[in-house]
């Protein structure tokens, strides 16, 4: 019976594809009479279409057969579902991919070899070779696979903020090496032909939005049946996120999903990981000695360590002296699951509970600057870690010192150590090879070109990784990934699809004081405001675009004490939920925030660290530009792709004494600092490492502010001194106290820190400038008297609002014009101008409002 159907389905497929290559020759034929351009277009949307239509086609015969391999192991499914995409293949797709191949463009062999297609593999006479990479029959070494060993699950939580940074991840580290050791190649070395591999499952879990489209192989879990007992899977299962103000609570998501508590039942262990991590194929072979392992952590101090302790015990916990521990865990199913669960409300109760210094005030030294605290004593982010820690000190009866594995889990990725002496490699933030953030930039930039991946792609051929390094392997694998997978990157760009803000996610962060002076709202409004609405008006979008280009959705943050929520700008909003914030239409969004108590002036340009949403949004935003409120954005920024991860304006504060000293100060502080002068106070960066280096400089401002300008302590400075508390400008100057930190802190924590991290061309640009705007970024309006004048537009404004409460001033009709070939000046004209005229309803409301 079983020879009779597949006889039945060879001669019914035989048929159909002979009437393929008839109609696929008659569509040839048919093309080259359109030209060059036409053709080529047609044939490469028509080989997409049928290596598509392959895969539909021969499904029902997959579908029907692949049970029955695994089920009694004969093979009669599988030849017929081979035979299937074989037959699809030679008269479908290679007559296509030859047409393309032959084309007079000469384009063919470059976009065939793009999407990994080697046209060559194939003649005329081969039957049994597929040319294609990313889809492909069923590989047969799968079936003679004895996974038969432990049954494990990776865990990974896919966020529900869609950044292209995370999919990145995904894709090119977890999901690609989670492929690779399932590849005969990188399986370990001499093993017994009886030998019993471990089934290594990846399970995303993930909002329900994230499922249009999946990673190659991979299938959405409705039911628990389809997860197969011995074939290795790629599995998505949906689950919701954890409400809750703390940023990295949804690492616990996968908690939130029904069908979790089931999974321990069909698993001996699970793999709880990060994303930005690869698995090593000695995953395949390893036999626990211990019911639960974790990676190494770096959180704490002495006083951290003496701290957790007491908080356990206050909570009525027992802590056994254990610091450090990972967030990677490696341990038995249902015991990880018990854990994760006592973890996750743990960490809300102390991130809710914990950091108030009145009611802790052991705390309150470290929480004068920050109502996150102070890394690394008692840092409110690192909740989930202290929680943790605490949890399996209680809970994990056979908890001790060898419980800490970092020689198998969250090995770092710049190990010269062979890579088949650990289990999981985390690519920490460092900079070295591997380099996440260098790849993960090529990436995003060539992802954000039209909305299609456009990358220069090296061929990775697969080949043994057991004798690799470590840095080797996920090099090997990184670059494998961005080859084999360039088509999903390309048709995932494509599935986000057609949105004009679809690019980078950039959050401009200004601060309004809490001292509510007409002069700020103005400039807040006549300035950023206005050009940050100026820049997404038809006629500020920048020229000759394409009408696929994307272009990056530029959000105004405006970080401001509760008081200012009175009188909003037009269309702005408060935001008291993050998911009020969209992913692809721009927004102008006040957040509330506290000043922070300290003499300095100037400290609280760092205030936004205040808000406690704040750290939520460097899981929302790709880059944040940081900036004061007397500037214009440029529309040059909606197409900007960065090549660094972190650029600022320039600065002018040093002479030759400030450079000599700031380094003396810096090294008797204990950092390095390498010679990196006058840098600007505009950052435009890397949405998480710009919070983290915002939160070093104002910790180090209020020092140096507090410490650095006594002449008795710092004999050097007393010729500065003498004339006044400030020193004397521009030697020593107390009130830049912040412009002498953040330099301390960027030559320090910056890794790529060079000259060309200072792009005064860009950013802080001066607003005198005869140049063209769309050549800027940002501009600046500095103390210089000049077209534009700020000095001059705001007494007007000021004098117009002071007149009776009410705003009096002649205005002037300013329309709506392109501005992309304006000079700098002009362009600041225009949109202050317009700014006068536009909102002058505003500006006498808000006048009597107050």
């Amino acid at each position: 019976m079983e020879n009779a159907n597949t006889d039945d389905a060879y001669v019914q497929m035989k048929t159909h594809f002979q009437k393929k290559e008839e109609e696929i020759k008659e569509a040839i034929k048919n093309g080259t009479f359109k030209g060059k351009t036409a053709s080529f277009a047609a044939h490469l949307q028509r080989y997409r279409d049928e290596r598509k239509g392959c895969g539909k086609y021969c499904k029902p015969w997959s579908q029907k057969f692949v049970d029955e391999i695994l089920s009694n192991g004969t093979t009669y499914g599988y030849v017929i579902l081979r035979q299937c995409r074989l037959m699809c293949y030679k008269t479908s797709v290679l007559p296509i991919a030859r047409a393309i191949t032959n084309h007079p463009s000469n384009l063919g062999g470059k976009v065939l070899a793009t999407l990994g297609i080697n046209i060559s593999a194939w003649t005329d006479e081969t039957n049994d070779v597929d040319p294609t990479v990313t889809v492909s029959p069923e590989r047969e070494s799968d079936g003679g696979k004895p996974f038969g060993g432990l049954k494990i699950g990776v865990i990974g939580v896919l966020p529900a903020g869609r950044h292209f940074e995370f999919i990145a991840e995904l894709a090119a580290f977890l999901y690609s090496s989670w492929t690779n050791i399932h590849e005969e190649t990188g399986l370990p070395p001499n093993t017994s032909k009886d030998f019993l591999y471990n089934k290594i499952d990846l399970l995303i879990f993930t909002e329900k939005k994230h499922f249009k489209k999946l990673l190659p192989g991979c299938e959405i879990v409705s039911d628990l049946r389809q997860i197969k007992s011995t074939k290795p899977q790629c599995l998505y299962l949906e689950t919701t996120e954890i409400r809750h103000t703390y940023t990295y609570i949804n690492t616990y998501s996968f908690l939130n999903c029904p069908l979790f508590r089931s999974l321990t039942h069909i698993y001996d262990y699970f793999l709880r990981t990060d994303l930005d991590v690869f698995l090593s194929p000695t995953l395949l072979t390893y036999r626990p000695t211990k019911s639960f392992i974790t990676g190494k952590g770096a959180y704490c101090v002495d006083f951290t360590r003496k701290h957790l302790e007491e908080v356990a015990n206050r909570l009525g916990y027992r802590h056994r002296g254990i610091h450090n521990i990972g967030s990677t865990w490696f341990g038995k199913a249902e015991l990880l699951a018990n854990l994760s669960t006592y973890a996750v409300s743990l960490t809300m109760k102390l991130f809710d509970t914990e950091f108030d210094p009145k009611a802790h005030p052991e705390i309150a030294a470290f929480m004068r600057f920050s109502v996150h605290g102070q890394w690394a004593e008692w840092w409110r982010p690192t909740s989930s870690m202290y929680a943790q820690e605490i949890v399996l000190n209680h809970f994990l009866d056979d908890l001790s010192a060898e419980t800490i594995r970092g020689d198998l889990l969250d090995v770092e990725s710049c190990r010269s150590s062979v890579i088949s002496n650990h289990l999981h490699v985390h690519t920490w933030h460092t900079r070295c090879q591997f380099d996440k953030f260098e790849f993960l930039n090529q990436v995003s930039q060539g992802q954000l070109q039209n909305g299609m991946l456009v990358v220069k792609l090296k061929y990775a051929k697969r080949m043994p990784v057991n004798n690799m390094s470590v840095r080797e392997y996920c090099t090997h694998i990184a670059q494998h990934a961005l080859f084999h997978l360039a088509e999903w990157f390309a048709e995932y760009t494509e599935s986000d699809g057609g949105k004009l803000f679809g690019g980078l996610k950039i959050g401009v962060i200004g601060v309004l004081p809490a001292g509510r002076h007409v002069e700020f709202i103005a400039e807040l409004a006549a300035f950023l405001y206005s050009s940050w609405t100026n820049i997404h008006e038809e006629t500020g979008l920048a020229p000759n675009r394409s009408k696929d280009l994307s272009y990056n959705k530029i959000d105004l943050l405006i970080f401001t004490e509760k008081k200012h929520f009175k009188k909003l700008l037009p269309g702005c909003e408060i935001v008291s939920d993050l998911r009020q914030i969209k992913s692809t239409k721009p927004q102008c969004l006040y957040l509330e925030t506290t000043e922070i108590r300290h003499t300095y002036m100037y400290i609280n340009t760092y205030s936004f660290l205040n808000c406690p949403l704040f750290r939520s949004l460097t899981h929302i935003y790709d880059y944040f530009l940081r900036t004061d409120l007397d500037v214009f954005l440029s529309p040059t920024l909606l197409t900007y792709r960065p090549t660094k991860s972190f650029i600022t304006g320039k600065g002018a504060y040093c002479v030759d004494f400030t450079r000599k000293h700031l380094k003396e100060v810096a090294n008797r502080l204990g950092y390095r600092h390498r010679g990196i002068h006058d840098i600007g106070s505009t950052w435009f960066g890397k949405a998480e490492l710009l919070a983290n280096l915002s939160t070093y400089a104002a910790t180090l401002t209020m020092k140096l502010f507090d410490t650095e300008f006594d002449p008795k302590a710092h004999p050097e400075i007393a010729a500065f001194m003498r004339s006044s508390v400030h020193g004397q400008w521009a030697e020593w100057w107390r009130p830049t106290s912040s412009m002498y930190a953040q330099e301390i802190v960027l030559n320090h924590f910056l890794d790529d820190l060079s000259a060309e991290t200072i792009r005064g061309d860009l950013l802080d640009v001066d607003s005198c400038r005869s140049s063209v705007i769309s050549n800027h970024l940002h501009i600046h309006t500095w103390h210089a008297r000049c077209p534009f004048d700020k000095f001059g537009f705001l007494n007007q404004v000021t004098q117009g609002q002071l007149q009776n409460g009410m705003l009096l001033m002649k205005l002037k009709y300013a329309k709506r014009m392109p501005v992309n070939n304006m000079s700098v000046r002009e362009y600041c004209t225009h949109i202050a101008q317009h700014a006068l005229f536009h909102l002058a309803e505003w500006f006498a409301e808000y006048t009597v409002a107050q």
